[in-house]
């Protein structure tokens, strides 16, 4: 049964990879509708204006105490001097990651449909946009590190493509989880499974 069971989860893994390969451009495709439709409805100012000093802030307090990076906060972005270097960052409105928050919520709406006790959806939805919060932060912190490490272009390189493959790692993480630890199912959900399952013992006698 363990061998099976670590069969599967490799399978599950590959087919993991396979399927965020396979689905970087419409990831990509989908974060710059997301960015036009903000464009054309005027969000981008309160975008700019409420999250990007915010992110900013958590991530400058990340890099200080996590990696020992000076990073200051300006108006625009970061300032950041370690290692010998020092880099001015400017951190896009459209690049702080709130376009995976409405991917979220979209999965969310489908994933949460099964017969799910009403606290492990709750849960699951705190979870998940707390989470995501965290992943996108990380991601922040992750360019930054690779700006000052290694230089502007890798950085660029890294965000523009291995930020969208993380993105989709970890909703297929968080999904994972959730359906094997968060989400709880019902009691009606658990009576018809029992039931159905004494059926079967039944049928097998």
């Amino acid at each position: 049964m363990k061998l099976e069971s670590h069969i599967g989860t490799y399978q599950l893994l590959i087919m993991a990879a396979a399927a965020a390969f396979l689905m970087l451009p419409l990831l990509t495709t989908f974060n710059e509708l997301l960015t036009a439709v903000a464009v054309r409805l005027g969000l981008s100012p309160y975008i700019r204006d409420w999250a990007v000093p915010v992110v900013g802030r958590m991530a400058a307090a990340t890099l200080q105490y996590g990696f020992g990076v000076q990073a200051y906060v300006t108006d625009s972005g970061l300032l950041l001097d370690a290692w010998g270097r020092s880099v001015n960052v400017v951190l896009q409105w459209n690049c702080l990651g709130w376009q995976t928050l409405i991917l979220l919520i979209a999965t969310l709406a489908v994933g949460l449909q099964g017969n799910h006790t009403l606290g492990s959806k709750i849960k699951c939805i705190i979870i998940g946009v707390e989470g995501t919060i965290l992943f996108n932060v990380g991601r922040i912190v992750l360019v930054l590190l690779i700006a000052l490490g290694l230089g502007e272009l890798p950085a660029i390189i890294f965000h523009d493509y291995g930020g969208t493959v993380l993105t989709l790692c970890w909703l297929a993480a968080f999904w994972y989880l959730s359906q094997e630890h968060i989400l709880k199912p019902s009691a009606q959900a658990a009576s018809g499974s029992e039931l159905f399952s004494l059926e079967e013992m039944g049928a097998g006698c």
